[in-house]
């Protein structure tokens, strides 16, 4: 009978350690893509012009509405000392209300509010009520929801990093 013991075969220690190097390989290989992709989606949001609307979307569930699909970004990048910033907001072609868009500073200060934003539209290009100085800001996107015949629905706060550059 040997090396047996209860019927479990011992696998040689050489092969358990090239598995084990294979699949930690394969770990970071997909940790890295990972970060390759959010990073690749984020300078993407960035560099887009006002027409485009590329976005990360989540879906919400809220009041008298089934769904609402909620843009979230983990970050935008605005120009520096200058009030005019070349960033427009959608609103998700399947939803049925109205967006009110919001962006603030973690401290409450008001940096620009949207007009209405249709479903499958999108906001006008910012304007700053302040311009910024080179820094990273923690801020909030305050989506304020509404049905077309203007009752409110819920609302949704999502935190971002404003990069000024």
């Amino acid at each position: 009978m040997g090396d047996k013991r209860s019927g479990l075969h011992q696998t040689p220690l050489p092969k358990r350690k090239r598995a084990i190097a294979t699949l930690l390989a394969f770990f970071f290989m997909a940790m890295g893509g990972g970060i390759y992709l959010l990073m690749a989606q984020e300078q993407r949001l960035e560099n887009l012009p006002c027409g485009d609307t590329a976005t990360m979307t989540t879906t919400f569930e809220l009041q008298e509405n089934p769904s609402i699909a909620i843009p979230g970004y983990e970050g935008l990048t605005l120009q520096a000392d200058t009030v005019k910033q070349n960033i427009c907001l959608n609103n998700p072609s399947e939803n049925t209300c109205i967006f009110y868009i919001t962006l603030r500073l973690e401290d409450g200060s008001v940096l620009w509010t949207s007009q209405a934003v249709l479903p499958g539209e999108q906001s006008a290009k910012m304007v700053l009520n302040q311009p910024l100085a080179k820094e990273n800001y923690p801020a909030v996107l305050q989506y304020d929801c509404f049905t077309r015949d203007g009752k409110r629905l819920n609302g949704v706060e999502t935190k971002l990093t404003l990069r000024v550059k």
